[in-house]
């Protein structure tokens, strides 16, 4: 199926599920975002214990958008691209509190409740004619940081959702 994907998109990216990386007991891997096609994929097993990766389509993106959802309260803070593919890499990225349009909004509030998720974070990229390409969600995504580098009060916004108790109603 990887192999299918990379043969249909002519750029794609691999990443590890996990940030932490892979450890085999004698050394350990850390896979961050890299670009591949199907001869580098066809060539990991060699320099790679199996482990479990993402394959997505390379987009090429001018912003980065980490989104914080609380039941229906939705907080969005966004980067511009530095020299890395992977945001996460970036040290000095300045991130700032960014509006987000309503329809993102309401599908991934949507998306949220019929997961069941109170809380979660969205990663996004916003390509360079300003379209918005949802990556993942994240039932147990980190957000402390946009908080110390935007200097918005995620903290006291977050605790204030969440004390109000507000549930999603039951899926019928």
């Amino acid at each position: 199926m990887v192999r299918e994907f990379l043969q249909q998109n002519e750029r794609a990216i691999l990443k590890g599920v996990s940030l932490s990386g892979l450890d085999t007991g004698d050394k350990h891997y850390a896979i961050f975002v890299s670009e591949v096609d199907e001869h580098a994929f066809s060539t990991l097993d060699e320099r790679l214990p199996p482990c479990p990766v993402t394959v997505q389509q390379l987009i090429d993106w001018a912003h980065a958008a980490r989104l914080i959802l609380v039941d229906d309260r939705v907080w969005c803070f966004t980067t511009a691209r530095a020299a890395q593919l992977d945001w996460r890499l970036d040290t000095r990225a300045r991130w700032q509190s960014a509006a987000i349009p309503a329809e993102i909004r309401g599908s991934l509030t949507a998306l949220h409740a019929s997961l069941g998720l109170r809380y979660g974070c969205v990663d996004m990229l916003i390509d360079t004619a300003g379209v918005w390409w949802f990556l993942e969600t994240n039932a147990n995504g980190q957000w402390l940081w946009l908080e110390e580098s935007s200097g918005f009060p995620l903290s006291a916004e977050m605790a204030q959702a969440l004390l109000s108790q507000h549930h999603f109603p039951q899926a019928a």
